[in-house]
């Protein structure tokens, strides 16, 4: 448990951090900050994911299956590969790695989790193979959702370990930027859409 709280810490400026950053430089409460940092968190494509993931290996059952789920579902189907592909990464997450070996410890305790683990190393697999070359690799959330399995944590929970854990990654974030920066984050946008645009009264449309 220490280990997967100490790998979900903190990484870099992803969207969480972000969304919590922004508030954070409006001079927000820490608490909002944080709720703001949740709400993009919460996303399958961020920290949803690894329950996204494990529901993929449930969802297949066994080890035998996985070759037809994958043509099925992901070549032919078109699906996204849950636990695959990073922002930053092109290439096999380094945590990923960790969280794998984590996996293997618990499986010899565990038949089901080495069935879970025969899924995910399976697909792994087929992952790679098929989006290697494009840079897509297993990515943390891969494999994390076996270790929180294993150590007991109900698939609902996954991202809240994930918030848990990285709480702590988001205040660092924000007590920095609020005392070296103190200016507000404020994007622009380049507008393209037509100059000019007939004004047509409400009660003629």
């Amino acid at each position: 448990m220490d280990a997967a709280l100490i790998l979900y810490t903190d990484h870099e400026v992803p969207a969480s951090t972000t969304a919590g950053l922004v508030a954070s430089s409006t001079f927000s409460d820490m608490y909002s900050c944080i709720v703001a940092a949740l709400a993009a968190l919460k996303g399958p494509l961020h920290g949803g994911a690894a329950e996204e993931a494990f529901k993929q290996f449930v969802e297949i059952g066994s080890p035998d299956k996985v070759d037809e789920w994958f043509k099925i579902n992901i070549v032919e189907g078109r699906k996204r590969l849950m636990g695959f592909g990073h922002r930053v990464y092109k290439t096999y997450d380094p945590r990923a790695k960790i969280f794998k070996k984590l996996a293997q410890q618990l499986s010899q305790e565990n038949p089901e989790i080495k069935k879970y683990l025969e899924i995910a190393e399976r697909l792994e697999k087929l992952g790679i193979e098929t989006f290697g070359s494009k840079g897509i690799y297993p990515n943390t959330d891969f494999y994390s959702g076996i270790v929180f399995y294993g150590l007991g944590f109900p698939i609902y929970m996954y991202t809240a370990l994930f918030a848990l854990s990285r709480t702590l990654g988001w205040l660092a974030h924000f007590i920095e930027y609020v005392e070296e920066q103190h200016r507000l984050i404020r994007p622009r946008a380049l507008y393209v859409g037509p100059e000019y645009k007939h004004y047509v009264p409400i009660d003629k449309r």
